[in-house]
């Protein structure tokens, strides 16, 4: 799979842990092993990023002041012991000049995923809330930089040297790194939502509740991610993934088989993240799992 730095997806926008630092300025304490990412290592890859390229510098009093996290469960079906599992994919770290760096909670995965001052992400209880006011692209973003993480977490990945040299990944090179663009335009309705729960709500479609924009985000992330599978969360496909990622519209799910097989994987996603349905037939989060 090819590695994407700066557009890297499953579970995001769940179960968010927001902890605000207090006025010395120092990050939340992190349970640490080989590969998780510990309090040191953020300090170390944010300001040594801050300071690469001359663009931001600590100098001019860029300091964290807060971090929100992406929670992963222990247990996944990918056979990675529980020792391995980090217990956050992504920190957001916010900054003083009100930009948030994103950042990979295993030292598996690239150090830094994203850097935007444009949009404003907002928790309650623990949760991202108006979600619904996110661009997709950016749904799109997290949701594929939370894949990337998960990805390296197998046993045989090594430490990625990065988190060493924090000052090679400047603003320069950083947007350099272009991802492989998303070509798919797919939405919430027919075919992909015929998995999801009966509903005449207003957010149905053709009696079925949304598919949900997060899963959406996610098997969108999925077609530039993964050339092919057969086989997803367990439920094996009628045709190939290899297939279905090139079908751009969902009017070109044409076969019963096809739109049995993307609809499969969608809820296999929502059931994966946590996806609950609202009686009005949209689509939430309740758990923090992937």
């Amino acid at each position: 799979m090819k590695k994407i730095f700066l557009f890297l997806s499953l579970a995001l926008l769940v179960s968010c842990n927001q902890e605000e630092l207090p006025q010395k300025q120092t990050t939340p304490i992190v349970k640490e092993n080989s590969f998780k990412v510990g309090k040191s290592d953020i300090e170390k890859v944010v300001n040594g990023y801050l300071q690469a390229g001359n663009t931001r510098s600590t100098n001019n009093a860029c300091m964290i002041v807060g971090i929100d996290s992406i929670n992963a469960q222990d247990n996944t079906t990918r056979g990675i012991q529980k020792e391995s599992n980090p217990q956050n994919l992504l920190y957001f770290v916010k900054i003083s000049d009100g930009s948030t760096i994103v950042i990979a909670g295993d030292k598996r995965a690239e150090p830094i995923y994203a850097h935007f001052n444009n949009i404003e992400l907002k928790f309650l209880h623990g949760k991202l809330i108006e979600q619904e006011k996110l661009p997709e692209s950016f749904l799109f973003m997290l949701g594929t930089a939370a894949t990337s993480v998960y990805n390296r977490m197998t046993p045989d990945a090594p430490i990625n040297s990065h988190w060493d040299q924090p000052e090679t990944r400047s603003s320069k090179r950083y947007e350099e790194s272009v991802p492989q663009k998303c070509n798919v335009r797919w939405g919430q309705g027919n075919p992909f939502n015929l998995q999801s729960p009966s509903s005449n709500g207003k957010y149905a479609s053709n009696g079925r509740a949304a598919a949900g924009c997060v899963p959406i985000a996610v098997v969108q992330a999925l077609t530039v991610l993964k050339n092919d599978f057969g086989v997803f969360k367990g439920y094996g496909l009628k045709t190939s993934w290899s297939k279905l990622k090139t079908k751009e519209y969902g009017y070109y799910f044409t076969s019963q088989s096809e739109k049995d097989d993307i609809s499969n994987i969608i809820k296999r996603i929502a059931e994966n993240i946590g996806t609950s349905y609202d009686k009005d037939g949209s689509a939430g989060l309740t758990l923090k799992k992937l």
